[in-house]
């Protein structure tokens, strides 16, 4: 029955893959199955003359002393011995390396002494390969994520499982707290029923948009617009949602800042399109009136034609001087040099410039001032500023009626008012 066991046994360990060990106290071995061969190269019989240093990796090595070490402990404590399982790496004989799983457990004798280790090597070079790429993958991802001004997180169970420093930042949320907050919780209420919707056909299965904008609202109640972009991802065995989002407010403002602008300009070119056609329609009318030959005109009655010609002219220029300045405001070109001018003189500079368009309407301008102060000013645009002010009073103002230009000094400062008595702005306009 003893033959017919060893048979059997001599058997197994001749044609199993993995390879069976018996060592000594020592560490020595006294028996190791053929299979080695195929492990590291060495056949058994070679195997058998080498010391345990020859068989390990220094690091392994070292690894093997240690669990040995505490195994022993355990037993001389009355403590089981236990099977130890190691990963270990086992130099070959064409002077590569194989990594071999080692399950370790203790031969004792017939009086329940410990008097070696018996255990089974098996070859796992792929799988731990395979875990080696994984935890440098990880690695990377871990150094990428934590490194990167986009904000990373795995959505699991309708909660932030796993957010980057960067997401915390934007959202203004701790990692512990983002735990315990869902997607409800952060996303503008105009974006909940959008989101949660994508979120949901995700975990479906579904492909929605990856890709798109929206708003959150952040622990000190800042909106900010994000760019968004997720996907499914099977997370240790688990549905989870991975994405990253990206703060775009700052492009978002500039955006809408410049379609109000785009806006603003045709606005205001419409207006100075329109104001434009009347003046220029003038012009031409006068101008075929004092050209016509066959018209008789008076010296006085032509005199008066090119003065208002010349009103009508300067109105013409105003207007487009406007869409100048206005261009240059908005492309950030337009100059400034304040220096100390009389302010009196500018004003009456240009009444005297509208006054012709003034006496068309049989509008009467109005200027008190008995105070002469040079103030400190840019000529440019407080001239452009009355003359805008004074050319829509003299605009609006009704036939016959008043226009009152007053100055004055406030403590340091120099003000200007001009009040005419035409039909105003409505309430909710100037508003």
């Amino acid at each position: 029955e003893l033959n017919e066991r060893d048979s059997v046994l001599k058997m197994i360990s001749d044609n199993i893959s993995d390879v069976i060990w018996v060592l000594d106290l020592d560490l020595k071995l006294t028996y190791i199955s053929p299979s080695i061969l195929n492990l590291r190269g060495y056949t058994a019989e070679d195997v058998m003359d080498q010391s345990l240093e020859e068989r390990l990796t220094p690091d392994s090595l070292e690894l093997v002393y240690d669990e040995i070490k505490q195994a022993n402990e355990r037993v001389s404590s009355g403590q089981a011995f236990g099977n130890v399982t190691l990963i270990v790496e086992q130099p070959r004989k064409d002077g590569s390396s194989v990594w071999v799983e080692l399950v370790i457990g203790p031969v004792f004798d017939a009086d329940n002494k410990l008097v070696g280790y018996s255990g089974i090597s098996r070859d796992v070079t792929a799988r731990r390969k395979a875990e080696l790429a994984l935890i440098e993958s990880e690695q990377k991802f871990k150094i990428l994520s934590q490194t990167t001004s986009s904000g990373i997180y795995v959505y699991l169970n309708q909660k932030f499982f796993m957010v980057n420093p960067a997401f915390e930042s934007i959202t203004e949320y701790s990692a512990d707290e983002l735990k315990d907050l869902g997607i409800a919780d952060l996303v503008h209420p105009d974006f909940i029923e959008m989101v949660s919707k994508r979120a949901q056909e995700r975990m479906e299965g579904k492909e929605p948009q990856s890709s798109y904008e929206i708003k959150i609202i952040t622990k000190t109640g800042k909106v900010k617009w994000l760019d968004l972009s997720a996907g499914f991802i099977n997370f240790f065995g688990k549905p989870a949602i991975l994405g990253s989002i990206f703060d775009i407010s700052h492009q978002k403002q500039i955006q809408i800042e410049l379609e109000r602008n785009l806006i603003t300009k045709d606005k205001f070119l419409s207006i100075i399109g329109h104001d434009l056609i009347g003046p220029i329609g003038s012009i031409n009318q006068l101008l075929d009136l004092i050209t016509d030959k066959d018209f008789e005109i008076s010296y006085e009655e032509r005199e008066k034609t090119i003065e208002s010609i010349k009103s009508t002219a300067a109105n013409v220029f105003n207007l487009l001087e406007n869409l100048l300045n206005w261009t240059r405001t908005q492309s950030g070109s337009f100059p400034f040099h304040p220096r100390f001018l009389n302010l009196n003189k500018l004003i009456k500079d240009n009444v005297s410039l509208f006054k012709s368009s003034a006496e068309n309407k049989q509008i009467e301008i109005v200027y008190n001032s008995d105070i002469q102060v040079d103030a400190w000013f840019d000529f440019e645009m407080v001239n452009a500023i009355i003359r805008n002010l004074l050319n829509n009073a003299i605009k609006f103002s009704f036939v016959r009626g008043i226009i009152t230009i007053c100055s004055g000094v406030s403590g340091e400062n120099f003000w200007v008012s001009i009040q005419d008595e035409g039909t105003g702005i409505e309430p909710g306009v100037m508003e």
